[in-house]
């Protein structure tokens, strides 16, 4: 169990902090924060994770069904797990910047 909620921290963090890249370059050129920064944010840590899991094996076709579960099932899993907690904590991101935005604008 501690396995699984690491992976998931890790996970929502590094979307979290892909996140806070664009948000921040945003808010340094005086624009409100796009919702599309928290897609963008997830999408770069599943596509990270889903190399960091799949290593070698993505790339090598001949060892895809070598194991008991199918290898592409194993990836999706995994990716849609890091997709998910990537995309709480992005969406998460998103609002305190553009609150952030709003009260830093008001005259």
């Amino acid at each position: 169990m501690v396995p699984v909620a690491i992976f998931v921290l890790l996970t929502a963090l590094s979307g979290a902090y892909f996140t806070s890249i664009g948000c921040r370059h945003a808010l340094a050129r005086h624009h409100r924060p796009g919702w599309h920064w928290a897609l963008v944010g997830t999408l770069i840590t599943t596509v990270l994770t889903t190399l960091a899991f799949g290593q070698g094996d993505l790339f090598d076709p001949s060892r895809w069904d070598k194991g008991k579960v199918p290898f592409w099932q194993m990836i999706g899993t995994i990716s849609s797990a890091a997709a998910m907690s990537a995309f709480v904590a992005s969406v998460i991101v998103v609002l305190a910047c553009r609150l952030k935005f709003r009260n830093d604008t008001v005259p």
